[in-house]
């Protein structure tokens, strides 16, 4: 009997560690776009400043 195939253990270890993987770039893609709404929130406000000026 040969152990070419991953065990059952390793199999939920990998599926646990693709998951976190996936989490962790959606979190970070989140932390982006949050960003890039404040900013150009900032910059509408700065331009608006700057049109009344």
């Amino acid at each position: 009997m040969s152990t070419d195939y991953p065990t059952q253990a390793e199999r939920e270890q990998a599926r646990s560690l693709q998951h976190q993987r996936t989490q962790a770039q959606a979190e970070s893609a989140r932390q982006a776009t949050q960003r890039a709404q404040q900013n150009a929130r900032e910059n509408a406000r700065q331009t608006s400043k700057t049109a009344k000026g």
